[in-house]
C-alpha cells in the first residue's frame, strides 16, 4: 500500500477514535493558492479557493483540470506536522507535510506542493473560468470553445462508430471534470436521465459535440466522407487471413483489396488508401482478438489498430489515410 495512503488512513483513524476531527483552529477561514500549479503534476492548473470550518469540514473551489469552476466538499485533519485532506472527488486521502505561519499555509508532499494565503478575496483567475455545465448544450458549448482547430477537424470527420475511441481519454476527463461521478444531476438529466451511468452520459456529450461540429460542414464534403466509409465497409477480411501479420503485411493486404475492388481509378466511387507511418512498426504483429472464421470490415480493423498502435484514421472525400500519430 502507498505510504501516503497508509498515513492518511492512520490519521483518519486517530480522528475517529477521539470522537472528533483533529483540527488547528488557526486554519479556520478562507484561503487561496498563490503558487503555480501548472508544473506540480496535479490535475488543477489554475488554483484553489478553500474554506476550512471548525467542524473539520471544508469547501473547495478548483478548476479540476478542465478549465471550469468545480465546487467540492470534504474534510480535513491535522496531526502534528501532518495534514490529511479528504475530498468528494478523490478515492483516498491526500496527505501533506503541514506548515502554518500567520496568514501563510504550506502543504507539501512528494507529488504536490500548495502555497496558500488567508484571504476573503476570491481567486481572480479561478473565478474568471466558466462554471460547471448544468445542461447538455452548456457542456457542448464549453468543450467546443476549448478545442483547437486541429481537434475540431479530427472530431468532426470521425464516423459515428469511431467515437468509442474517445471513451477512455476525453470521456474520462468529461466524467471527472463535469461532476458526472459526483452528483451533477442537472447535466445527467439533460443527457437523458438523472440516474444515467456517467459512462453513458459522457458518450452522449461527445456525440453531441460531434453532431454540432458536423452541422457546420459542407453537405457535399460530408457526403464524400460517408461514401468513403461505406465503400471501405465492403472490403472484408477473415480473422485467419490477417492474424499474426506484421504492420506492413496488413497494409499491403489493405492496399491490394482496395485495388482489386476499384481497378479503374476513373470510377467516381473509388477511394484511395494512403499510409503515413514509421518503419519501426514493421516488426509488430497483429494478434487479433477474433476467431479465425470471423469476418471483419476494413474500418473495424483500422479501429482496432488505432487502439493498439496509436494510429489515426483520417477521412477525406475519396481518401482514407492511416497516419502514425507519434510522428
Amino acid at each position: 500500500m502507498n505510504v501516503l495512503l497508509k498515513l492518511g488512513i492512520a490519521v483518519c483513524m486517530l480522528g475517529a477514535l477521539s470522537g472528533s476531527p483533529i483540527i488547528d483552529e488557526k486554519l479556520v477561514g478562507k484561503w487561496k493558492t498563490v503558487s503555480d500549479l501548472s508544473e506540480n503534476g496535479f490535475l488543477d492548473s489554475v488554483g484553489w479557493e478553500i474554506e476550512f470550518r471548525s467542524d473539520g469540514s471544508l469547501e473547495r473551489l478548483s478548476d479540476r483540470g478542465m478549465a471550469i469552476q468545480n465546487l467540492s466538499e470534504g474534510t480535513f485533519m491535522v496531526l502534528g506536522n501532518e495534514f490529511s485532506l479528504e475530498l468528494s472527488d478523490f478515492n483516498s486521502p491526500l496527505v501533506f507535510g503541514y506548515e502554518l505561519s500567520g496568514d501563510s499555509l504550506s502543504l507539501k508532499s512528494e507529488l504536490f506542493d500548495f502555497e496558500f494565503v488567508r484571504s476573503e478575496e476570491p481567486h481572480v483567475e479561478l473565478r474568471r473560468l466558466p462554471k460547471m455545465p448544468r445542461s447538455l448544450d452548456e457542456a457542448v458549448d464549453l468543450l467546443i470553445s476549448e478545442m483547437s482547430e486541429e481537434n475540431k477537424n479530427y472530431t468532426e470527420t470521425r464516423q459515428k462508430d469511431d467515437l468509442i475511441q474517445f471513451h477512455l481519454g476525453w470521456g474520462m476527463g468529461i466524467r471527472n471534470g463535469f461532476g458526472l461521478w459526483s452528483g451533477n444531476k442537472e447535466l445527467l438529466s439533460s443527457c437523458g436521465n438523472r440516474w444515467m451511468h456517467p459512462d453513458t452520459a459522457s458518450g452522449v456529450i461527445i456525440e453531441a459535440v460531434w453532431a454540432r461540429l458536423r452541422s457546420g460542414l459542407d453537405p457535399d464534403f460530408l457526403a464524400g466522407l460517408d461514401s468513403v466509409h461505406a465503400s471501405s465497409k465492403t472490403i472484408t477480411f477473415s480473422g485467419k487471413a490477417i492474424s499474426d501479420k506484421t504492420f506492413s503485411e496488413l497494409i499491403s493486404l489493405f492496399e491490394l483489396a482496395v485495388r482489386e475492388m476499384y481497378p479503374d481509378k476513373n470510377d467516381d466511387d473509388y477511394f484511395e488508401l494512403v499510409v503515413e507511418v514509421e518503419e519501426e512498426r514493421d516488426h509488430w504483429t497483429a494478434r487479433l482478438e477474433m476467431g479465425d472464421d470471423e469476418i471483419c470490415a476494413l474500418p473495424d480493423v483500422l479501429r482496432w489498430m488505432s487502439f493498439r498502435w496509436r494510429i489515426d484514421v483520417e477521412y477525406e472525400p475519396r481518401r482514407l489515410a492511416i497516419v502514425d500519430d507519434t510522428m
